[in-house]
This record gives C-alpha cells, sequence and structure tokens, in this order.
C-alpha cells in the first residue's frame, strides 16, 4: 500500500481486466489488446496484520472461501498415506502407524489454537502444509532405522517438533507444544510408548556415516542412499560433527569455527532435515551472528550439496540478480544447490519477487529467453532421453529437476519490521519453508562454548568455572537486564547476539595473553636489571680482587722487563766484541787475498814462458798419425837419434808402465800402445821429477848435434814430434821448478786464507745468532713493555670503573628497591589480569552501545563487583583506563582533538582496541575530527557509499592503509558485508578477502585502520550491531579494519 492506500498491483490488474488492453511502456505507448484471457487469483484471508484488498478489484472476481477441510477428509488423506508407506514394515510398527494421522491432527489443532498470528508473530501461519510436511518426514523412515512402534512414535515426535516448535519465539510456547500437546497426545495415544519417545535429546538425521559417505562417493554423496535414523547419542553426534567440519575446512579456504554445542547441534539436525527433503526450504530467523549462514555452509556440506550464493558488486542490480539465478537454475538442474539468501543480499526489495517465486514455483518466470533455454535443456537431454521423455516435454523435466534439486535457505534478521513485511508481502516465505527460530543461546550452551574457547588457554584451575559463568552471567545480563532497560529509557533496541559472547571471551583471551607478555617484558626487564645490579656489585667485589692481582703482576712484569733489558745489554757487549773480531779477521783475509792475487799472477807468468813450448809439443802430436808411429817401430835397429828420443819418452814414462831397462824393445811395445798418443797428450807434466830430467839430459848429451828439429826432422818426422814434446817437457819442468816456491806459498796463503774465512764465517754466524738474540730479546722486550703498559692501563682503569660502580650502586640503590617492590607486584598484576580482562572483555564486547550511565553501572557496579564476589583474581579500584590504554595515549589522543573526559577516553578505548569493527554514532562529528588527525600520518583516505570506493578500498585493505567511510545515510552497502564479517580466505600462504567479484590480497597484521562514518544513524544499524562495536558519541559509523 503506498503513501495514497493504493495497491498499485492491484489497481494495474483492475484496469486490465476493466479495458482487456493495457498501453506499451516506452516507444509510442500503442495499445495492447487483449483476448481470450480468464483471470483467475487466490489470497490469504485478511487479518492478523495483512493487508485488505481493494473491493473494486474483489468486484471484478467471482469469489469462493474455500475452507479448511472436515477432519474425516484429512484423516483419510493422511491415512492413506500412511498405510502406504508402512504396509512393509513390521506389525508392531503398523499398529502404531494406524494411530499418527489423529494424533497429528490433534496437534496442529492444538497448535492453531494455542498461537494465534500476530503483528509480532507474523510467521505463525499453520495450513495443511506444515501438517504434511510432518508426513514428509515420517516418509524418511526405512525399517533398519523404526523396527518397532517406539521408534516410529519417537520420530513422529521429533517431526512434529521440527514443524510446528522450532518456529515460534518464546520457551514457553515451545513448552506448551512439547509437554502439553505432543506429551498429552503420547500418553493418551501411544501410552507403553511415550516414555521412549518423550526422551531428550532428540535429534533424527541420516548423515552418521556422511564422513565415510563423503570420502567414498566424492561429488555423488548427495545423492547416496542414507538412512534416517536416531542420533540422539550427543556425544556421538558431536564427534560426527567436529570431524564433517574438519572435513568441510580441508575443502574450503573459509573456514568454520563451530563449537558443537547442543543448541547449534539442534539447529545443524534441522536444517540438513530440510536440505533432505524433496523441495525443502527453510527460513532461519534470528539476529547477526547467530550462525545462520555457518550452520547452513555446513549442513549443505554434509548433505553433499553445493552452496550458491548471490555475487557481491558494486550497482548491483535486477540484470546482476538474474544472471546470477540462471547461473543457479542450471547448476540445479544437474546437481543439488543450496541458495542461501540472506537479507545483507536485498539490495533492492523487487529481489524477493524473484526469490519467492523460486520458493513457489522452482523458477522465476521469463527467466531464460528461448535461445538461452538451450544451456539447460542440453545438459539433460540424454538423461531426458533415458527416461523416455520427447523434446517437446524437455523443458518441463527440466524444470522439474531444478525444482527437485533447489532447496532455498532464507536467513533472516527480526531486526526492525523489513522481516515482517516481507513475510506479509511474499507469502511464499511461511507458506513454503520450514521455520526455525534461532533464540538465545541457552546457559548451557553458553557455558560450553566458553568452556570449548578457554579449554587451552593458562587459567587457574580453581577460577576456571567462575570465570566460564561470569562469562555467560555478563552476556545474560546485557542480554535480559541491560538491553531491555536501554531500549525502554531510550526506545532503542539493541541486539546482544551469541557474536558478542563469542567476541567477549576471543578478547578476553587475548587481551589476557597480551597483557601477560607486556607483564613478563617488564618483568624480565626488571630481573633483568636487578640482575645486572647484583652482578654489578658482585662485579666490584672481583675487580677489587683483579685489581690486587693485577698490581700483583705489574710489579712482576715490572722486574721481569728489567732482567730482559740486563739480559739485552750483556748480549749487545758480546755481540760486538765479536763484531772487532769479525772486522780484524775480515782485514786479514783481504791482506792475504792481495799477496795470494800478487804471487799467483807471478808464478803464472812464469808458467806462461813454458806455454810456447807446449803449445808446440801439442802441434807436434797433432801431427802425428799411428802411420808415423809404425814408421818408427818398423825399425829393427833404428837410428840413434830416434832411439834415445824414445828412451827419453820411456824415461817419462806416459803411459805408466814403461821400463828403461828392456831397452828398445820396451820403447816398442810402448809405441804399439793404442793410447800412447792420447797419454802424451794428457800426460801430468807437473809429476816429472829430476831425476826424470836428468836422465834425458844424458841422452841429449850422447849425440848432442842430433837433437835439434831441425836433424831430427830429416831423419824422422815421428822422432822430431816426439822430441819437441820431450823438450816441451823438461822445460816445463825448469819452469815449473822454479816458480814451484811461489805456488807452495800460495798454496800456503790460500789454505791460511781458507781457514781465516771459515773463522770468519763463524763468526759472521754467531754475530748473526747474538744479533737474532739480541733482536728477539728487544722484541720481548718490547711485548713485555706493551703488557706492562696494557696492565697498567687496565690496572688504571678497572680503578676508575670501580670507583663509578661504587658510586652508581649506592646512588641506584633506591631504584633497585623499587625495581624490587615493582618485581614483586607483577606476579600480582599478572595473577589481577585474570579478572581485570574479563571486565575490560566485557566492556569491549557489550558495552559500545550504550550511553556512559549504563556503561558505568554494568562495568563498576556490577562487573568489577562479580568479579570480587567470585573470588577471581582482580584489582582493586579497577579503573578500564588503566587497563586497555595508558596516560601517554590519552596524551597522544586529546592532542589530537579527543575529549579528555571519561566517556571519550572509553569511546576512544572501544574505537581502537575493539576486535570488531567500531560503530560510531556521532552527531558532533568529534569522532571523524579525531580520526581524521589520528590517521593524517598514514594516509587516511576519506569516501562515502555514494562515491566510486572499491578501487580505493582494496588498495587501503592490500597496503594497510586507514580508510574512512562517512555521512553514511540509511543503508551500508552490501559490498563490504565481507570485510564487516571478516571472511577472510587462505590460500598459497595469503589471505585474500572477496569484495565485489575480485579477491584482495590481505596486508595481514597491516590491514587495521579502514572506518565508516554518518551523521545519522544507518537504517542496517541494529544489523551492523553483531558485525561491528557500537560507539555511541556521535553520528559516525566507524568501521575499523583489523585482521
Amino acid at each position: 500500500v503506498d503513501m495514497y492506500g493504493t495497491q498499485q498491483p492491484l489497481a494495474l490488474l483492475k484496469f486490465v481486466m476493466e479495458r482487456m488492453s493495457m498501453y506499451e511502456r516506452g516507444g509510442d505507448l500503442e495499445e495492447i489488446v487483449l483476448k481470450d484471457i480468464s483471470f483467475l487469483a487466490a489470497t490469504n484471508p485478511p487479518g492478523a496484520g495483512a493487508n485488505r484488498v481493494d473491493p473494486r478489484v474483489i468486484s471484478r472476481f467471482s469469489c469462493f472461501y474455500i475452507t479448511f477441510p472436515s477432519r474425516a477428509s484429512v484423516h483419510r488423506i493422511y491415512s492413506s498415506i500412511v498405510a502406504h508407506k508402512f504396509s512393509d514394515f513390521p506389525e508392531t510398527v503398523q499398529k502404531v502407524a494406524e494411530a499418527l494421522p489423529a494424533a497429528s491432527l490433534r496437534v496442529y489443532e492444538g497448535v492453531v489454537s494455542h498461537f494465534p498470528r500476530t503483528p509480532t508473530k507474523f510467521h505463525y501461519i499453520f495450513n495443511l502444509r506444515d501438517l504434511s510436511r510432518v508426513y514428509q518426514g515420517l516418509w524418511q523412515a526405512k525399517p533398519e532405522a523404526v523396527g518397532d512402534g517406539k521408534s516410529l512414535v519417537r520420530l513422529w515426535r521429533h517431526e512434529c517438533l521440527r514443524v510446528f516448535q522450532d518456529r515460534l519465539l518464546e520457551a514457553e510456547e515451545r513448552t506448551i507444544v512439547d509437554e502439553e500437546l505432543v506429551g498429552r497426545i503420547l500418553r493418551d495415544c501411544f501410552p507403553d510408548e511415550a516414555e521412549n519417545a518423550a526422551r531428550n535429546p532428540i535429534f533424527w538425521g541420516d548423515f552418521r556415516t556422511a564422513v565415510d559417505t563423503r570420502h567414498l562417493s566424492g561429488d555423488n554423496s548427495a545423492t547416496e542412499e542414507r538412512t534416517y535414523e536416531d542420533l540422539s547419542d550427543v556425544a556421538a553426534l558431536r564427534k560426527t560433527l567436529e570431524e564433517l567440519v574438519e572435513s568441510y575446512n580441508e575443502e574450503n579456504s573459509c573456514r568454520l569455527q563451530n563449537v558443537m554445542f547442543e543448541d547449534a547441534i539442534s539447529h545443524i539436525v534441522r536444517i540438513h532435515r530440510v536440505l533432505r527433503m524433496g523441495r525443502g526450504h527453510a527460513l532461519l530467523i534470528g539476529t547477526g551472528g547467530s550462525g545462520k549462514r555457518s550452520l547452513t555452509q555446513l549442513a549443505t556440506h554434509i548433505a553433499g550439496y553445493r552452496l550458491f550464493r548471490l555475487s557481491s558488486a558494486r550497482n548491483y542490480a535486477e540484470a546482476e540478480l538474474r544472471e546470477d539465478l540462471r547461473s543457479l537454475i542450471c547448476g540445479a538442474a544437474v546437481t543439488p544447490h543450496t541458495f542461501l539468501f540472506a537479507d545483507s543480499d536485498v539490495v533492492d526489495e523487487g529481489f524477493l519477487e524473484s526469490v519467492n517465486n523460486l520458493l513457489t514455483i522452482g523458477t522465476v518466470p521469463a527467466l531464460f529467453a528461448e535461445e538461452d533455454k538451450e544451456t539447460l535443456t542440453g545438459k539433460l537431454r540424454q538423461k531426458a532421453a533415458e527416461k523416455g521423455i520427447r523434446e517437446d516435454g524437455l523443458w518441463t523435466y527440466a524444470m522439474s529437476q531444478v525444482r527437485a534439486n533447489l532447496h532455498v535457505v532464507l536467513a533472516m534478521s527480526p531486526a526492525g519490521d523489513a522481516l515482517r513485511t516481507r513475510c506479509r508481502s511474499f507469502s511464499g516465505f511461511t507458506a513454503c519453508t520450514t521455520i526455525d527460530y534461532f533464540m538465545a543461546w541457552p546457559r548451557e550452551a553458553l557455558k560450553e562454548v566458553a568452556r570449548s574457547l578457554l579449554r587451552d588457554e593458562t587459567l587457574p584451575e580453581h577460577s576456571r568455572e567462575d570465570i566460564e559463568d561470569f562469562m555467560v552471567d555478563a552476556h545474560l545480563s546485557v542480554a535480559t537486564c541491560y538491553a531491555p532497560e536501554f531500549e525502554r529509557r531510550a526506545g532503542r533496541k539493541i541486539f546482544v547476539t551469541p557474536q558478542n559472547y563469542i567476541d567477549f571471551i576471543r578478547v578476553y583471551a587475548g587481551n589476557l595473553a597480551a597483557k601477560r607478555r607486556d607483564l613478563d617484558t617488564l618483568a624480565d626487564r626488571l630481573e633483568g636489571g636487578l640482575s645486572k645490579m647484583a652482578s654489578a656489585t658482585e662485579a666490584v667485589k672481583v675487580m677489587n680482587q683483579e685489581l690486587a692481582e693485577k698490581k700483583v703482576i705489574v710489579d712482576e712484569r715490572r722486574r721481569s722487563v728489567e732482567n730482559l733489558i740486563n739480559d739485552i745489554e750483556e748480549k749487545s757487549s758480546k755481540a760486538s766484541k765479536r763484531q772487532e773480531e769479525a772486522t780484524a779477521a775480515a782485514k786479514q783475509i783481504s791482506e792475504d787475498q792481495v799477496v795470494i792475487a800478487r804471487e799467483k799472477q807471478s808464478a803464472d807468468e812464469a808458467l806462461a814462458a813454458a806455454i810456447p813450448a807446449l803449445e808446440a809439443a801439442a802441434r807436434a802430436l797433432e801431427t802425428l798419425d799411428k802411420k808415423d808411429i809404425t814408421e818408427i817401430k818398423a825399425f829393427a835397429t833404428p837410428p840413434k837419434p830416434v832411439m834415445y828420443v824414445c828412451m827419453c819418452v820411456v824415461v817419462l814414462r806416459p803411459l805408466g808402465k814403461e821400463s828403461e831397462t828392456e831397452g828398445w824393445n820396451g820403447a816398442k811395445a810402448m809405441l804399439n800402445d793404442v793410447n800412447f798418443l792420447k797419454s802424451l797428450i794428457d800426460y801430468p807434466k807437473d809429476t816429472i821429477t829430476d831425476k826424470q830430467v836428468k836422465k834425458i839430459a844424458e841422452y841429449f848429451n850422447k849425440e848432442p848435434e842430433s837433437f835439434t828439429s831441425e836433424k831430427m826432422a830429416k831423419i824422422s818426422k815421428a822422432g822430431n814430434g816426439l822430441l819437441t814434446w820431450v823438450k816441451a817437457m823438461v822445460e816445463y819442468h825448469h819452469v815449473a821448478k822454479s816458480v814451484e816456491p811461489k805456488r807452495k806459498s800460495v798454496e800456503e796463503l790460500s789454505v791460511r786464507k781458507a781457514q781465516a774465512e771459515r773463522d770468519l764465517a763463524r763468526t759472521h754466524l754467531e754475530l748473526g745468532q747474538l744479533n737474532e738474540q739480541i733482536a728477539a730479546l728487544q722484541r720481548d722486550q718490547k711485548d713485555q713493555e706493551a703488557h706492562l703498559l696494557e696492565i697498567q692501563t687496565e690496572a688504571a682503569l678497572m680503578e676508575k670503573r670501580l670507583t663509578a660502580a661504587c658510586q652508581l650502586i649506592e646512588g641506584l640503590e633506591s631504584e633497585r628497591q623499587r625495581w624490587t617492590v615493582d618485581l614483586q607486584t607483577c606476579g600480582k598484576k599478572r595473577e589481577d589480569l585474570i579478572g581485570n580482562c574479563l571486565v575490560g572483555g566485557a566492556f569491549l564486547a557489550y558495552a559500545g552501545p550504550f550511553t556512559f550511565e549504563f556503561r558505568q553501572q554494568m562495568v563498576y557496579e556490577q562487573w568489577t563487583r562479580d568479579v570480587e564476589t567470585r573470588h577471581i583474581p582482580c584489582t582493586g579500584n579497577f579503573k578500564l583506563e588503566a587497563l586497555l590504554t595508558s596516560d601517554a595515549e590519552v596524551a597522544q589522543w586529546n592532542g589530537e582533538g579527543l575529549p579528555g573526559d571519561e566517556m571519550s577516553i572509553q569511546n576512544g578505548i572501544l574505537t581502537s582496541r575493539s576486535a570488531r569493527w567500531p560503530l560510531c554514532i556521532d552527531p558532533q562529528m568529534q569522532a571523524v575530527n579525531w580520526i581524521k588527525r589520528h590517521e593524517e600520518a598514514n594516509g587516511l583516505v576519506i569516501k562515502s557509499f555514494s562515491d566510486d570506493y572499491l578501487k580505493f578500498l582494496e588498495l587501503a585493505i592490500q597496503y594497510g592503509k586507514p580508510f574512512l567511510f562517512e555521512n553514511v545515510e540509511h543503508d551500508l552497502d552490501p559490498l563490504i558485508d565481507p570485510l564487516l564479517e571478516k571472511a577472510w580466505t587462505k590460500g598459497n600462504s595469503q589471505e585474500t578477502l572477496l569484495l565485489g567479484k575480485t579477491g584482495t590480497v590481505v596486508n595481514n597484521g597491516q590491514c587495521q585502520r579502514t572506518r565508516v562514518a554518518s551523521q545519522s544513524a544507518p537504517y542496517r544499524v541494529l544489523e551492523a550491531e553483531t558485525e561491528t562495536s557500537t560507539d555511541r558519541r556521535h553520528s559516525c559509523t566507524t568501521l575499523h579494519c583489523a585482521t
């Protein structure tokens, strides 16, 4: 109904029915005439918040009111169904099954009478569809799981509770259904089976072996035959679901971290039950953070289906929706799909019409053009042919496959009037779905979650249960006390969701670990300082001892150096004496060398006089050959001159074996020797004796006139050569005899010189050794003096340090006492962190949306006192500012424009310390101005949702740059939902965030400062509070990106 009271679609329908024509939109507005058309309409009865249909429209129809069938008719219908289903079951099962239709009808009638539809309970619509869903659940029974009447009655109770109880808002209403309606009927109709059927908890499902089925069947696990059976063993069921969570995380980059407490298990079983039913659709109603989407993802994984969600894109509109729906339907035609549609996907309310069509008829009219239908039918043509379906029925078969394989899950928030309006406008949301209302977690579930998430935390065992109880009570106090009171006073509803509770636990664990690390670091530093001071005191004592020892060493080194100096002087004196001796010897050797040279020269000159004769003899010998010698040997009686010459040669004994007594025969024997000439050439002329020369002279005197070269040459050529040789030898002998004294003198002088040189060499060697010893001693002296200087320097430095250390220790005595006290208090502070972080975590998780008055009451009047009452260690006079910030940081914030009052400091803490995105209501623009100054140095980027901000946001996330959204009006752009939800996906050692259709690499540890701001509370703030941390101070939404 618009602002004028007109229902525009109905007004158009009335116009068309009256005129049977309409005008073409666009173009030339040509009239389109309708012929041969009949109109058939259906509507729910008015009332219970539904708008009345315009009477002028109703006047165009013939109206029929279709009443509810009679009890007999309903009983007959469902009795036939039950009888057929259980005809093959044991007789006990069949007997019990006969009573089920009447019992089911009694439950239905009781629910309808007890729970009428109201504006706040707009989904309390019960009809035959709901009754049929009970039997749809019973239809899944198999003989192996339902072998007796007790099992069947228990299954029937389970199906009644799933259909009628799960949609109810209040715990009291659920108790009425379970105990007063179903319980009474059990006692009346099934007395023997009632006790077994009434046992709680009650869970039925077909995924006991889902882990093995997925491993063995792979992609075919969705079509595998399963057994619908009782899964009420919670421990075994929890283990199975935990294994399935691990299986999901192995196959998907976006990991689930669900805690399998009983309430979460029940919702998984409910969602999975709906998905496994033919044409099963679900409407999940719960505040943000209650687990609707994550549990749907897990249930889809368990069922073996594929999950489909609308893509996120800037300016996502009807065209993009239809394209996504075409992809969904094409996929669902082949394999089962779960279409998860959340209220964050409602960019345009017109999208809901398409979703309603999927629920009611299984497709969207006019979604596929004729030329596009082949894309869908081509995938099913072969399968259809196997079933005998003709080509003209292929599209109908395709649509039936889509409707059978497509399961729509609506995840909606009850915040505001949006869901009521949507359910009123689109009846398929309630009529075609099984509704599961996510109620607040019970105390037991909260306790189980706290126990699970804190299992690995280091906490004192005697306080662990008190800590868990405090967390539960803090959460419930906000949900049941402060939030309703704040709504009563301020008129603003605050949703306290399970996500707040999980954030509380994680913030507590994170802050506790961080603060412990800080205290441990401080304690280590204090211990290090005290240890250094203690070691300095000990070092002073050691330095005193070392200083005394070094003084002794200095004295010893000084004496050692003096001894070295004396030794060097002694050896230097000895070396000087040896040097003088060596110099004198060298001088004498030099003088002897002159005399030797002179005498040798004189002897050589005298010997040179015999050289011509020797050379002549050599030439004469060269002229001789064997023929000449043979000529002499041929003489029987040689001429006397020749014989005398030969005998002279014999006297000289060139061969060394000649004998003068043998006469000419001995001479001939000498001449016959082959080495004769060689022996003459090599004759040792220095061995000639005076006796030999005298004998030769005797032969020369016998015939002196014949012993001339001219005469001898005439007698014999060989004789002349031998004569020349003999004369040369005799002449050499005479010369050598005169030179002999000189030669002996030279030899004596040479021997004496050689001895003197050896003595000089020894002296030089000794002198060198002495010099080396002196050099070594000098080096040793230098080293000793350097070492002495080093020791003296060390001793002086040690004495200086000792003096400074004594002064330092005396001056730091007060610091040592203070550090000792601080170190002792560190242990107490570390212990107190257990309670302090509890209060601080509760503040960060819950206090943001409340005013200062409520914050003070929550933190200081209840939570702090509760911690003290439970005897959980905490600091007396606890202050949030002391735990969550520091004076230096507060001073920095004040310098950046943040007011210094306690409320503003708390807001600063919430903005910078919250585990979720800070969402600031900021009418005075204080938050915006402070954020701009605070992040200016980090390259702050400022955009609004009306800008083309996506690329800038991607860069900010990738490089860790601050990003501020401001001037947000009524809606938060759904495009940033993955960022709000921190839906990081991990792969290849990188974290990515899917914004739109592209993945952005998250700079881990750097993506910390993205903000959003507005001057009026956004329309989606109630839902955004479950994804952000609200900081109430202005009308500004601040989104702080912190990984």
